[in-house]
């Protein structure tokens, strides 16, 4: 099988049809996302992203669909999550083949730490997945959690797993989002917090859009809109400061984003959300301030690979080779076809620098 994307998938996880569903990181405007691809004579077809809001712009991994694929567990970094931590999500399939809203499987299973890689005992009575809550600096990584699969079921009976996804909407926003299209994005995020108004994670990417577009008024308006319980939310704190960073107005920025950058579980997430959206907003010094920051909390290949992306589409093409090499160094990206045909990477592939580093891969 053959992604269409220059990363290839990790995580497939066949059904009972062998249709498979796997993450990839897809570059452009989103991160890890979710695809499928199903099995027709033999072959496995070209892999079809799944609509939003399964798929978002940060991070969708380790799927887990039912064997009968009624549902699906995932992981995802989202506003919705506790203490926006990297939490599982659940999305149900109806008969017709439509997935409900995903819904954050709640404090039962999620935690203020990292839950990842669900899935069901093969007799369907347990559900087991991992999690960093025991995490100590003598202790690290995940430990293995299991609850009563009857959990799955209760979360079915709530109103927003009854809600079910536009499906043409949802495609043309991710699509939109992945092309970093925020002129097709904002009015198709509009049209869907019309029809799904209590949707956090498209709150704050709608205004997220507004602000990539200067309309920074705008994008204050709908941050100020959300509902009371969400006014303190971590995401939409950071998306008000962004807008004063757009306004340049940095001390006011800063003013909001202190008491949230504080040791914990979530800051490298948080200084690398704030790295992206600046530097999206070309605020470069801003951004490599906190990219930085996030680093040397934990370094790996695809955050300076995302970023060499973005600098090379805006023409930093010198910083753009610093940040490829550092993926590199950090060794999950080695191959030459890691980094060819890669349409962010075009443009400096005629640069004597691209050469140099075809040298170190593989």
């Amino acid at each position: 099988m053959t992604p269409p994307f220059p990363r290839t998938g990790l995580c497939a996880f066949p059904s009972q049809k062998w249709d498979a569903l796997f993450s990839s990181a897809l570059g452009g405007g989103t991160n890890w996302n979710i695809q499928r691809s199903t099995l027709q004579n033999g072959r496995y077809t070209q892999p079809q992203v799944l609509p939003f809001s399964i798929n978002s712009v940060d991070y969708e991994e380790g799927p887990y669909i039912a064997p009968d694929e009624s549902f699906l567990i995932f992981e995802s970094i989202r506003p919705e999550g506790i203490e926006g931590s990297l939490d599982l999500y659940i999305s149900f399939k109806n008969k017709a083949g439509q997935w409900s809203l995903p819904l954050n499987m709640g404090p039962k299973i999620n935690s203020g730490s990292s839950e990842r890689f669900a899935s069901l005992s093969p007799d369907g009575k347990y559900l087991f997945f991992g999690s960093s809550r025991n995490q100590a600096p003598d202790r690290p990584g995940f430990d293995i959690f299991w609850i009563d699969a009857s959990v799955i079921d209760e979360l079915k009976q709530s109103r927003a797993a009854q809600t079910l996804i536009e499906p043409a909407l949802g495609e043309t926003i991710i699509g939109a989002l992945y092309q970093n299209d925020v002129e097709t994005a904002a009015p198709a995020l509009k049209k869907w917090l019309a029809l799904y108004p209590q949707n956090l994670d498209a709150t704050v990417i709608y205004s997220s859009t507004l602000r990539k577009q200067k309309q920074y008024a705008s994008a204050a308006q709908v941050l100020n809109n959300v509902a009371d319980q969400w006014k303190n939310n971590t995401n939409i704190l950071m998306e008000r400061a962004l807008v004063q960073f757009g306004l340049n107005k940095e001390e006011e920025a800063n003013k909001i984003l202190s008491p949230l950058l504080v040791e914990g579980d979530q800051l490298r997430e948080r200084y690398l959300y704030l790295a992206v959206a600046l530097l999206d907003m070309a605020k470069i010094q801003p951004s490599e301030a906190y990219f930085e920051k996030a680093m040397s909390i934990h370094t790996s290949s695809y955050p300076y690979f995302n970023r060499a992306c973005t600098l090379a589409r805006m023409g930093e093409k010198d910083r753009a080779f610093a940040a490829l090499n550092q993926a590199v160094t950090y060794g999950s990206l080695v191959l030459k076809t890691d980094y060819q045909n890669v349409a962010d990477l075009k443009p400096l592939e005629s640069d004597v620098k691209w050469k140099l580093l075809m040298a170190r891969l593989k």
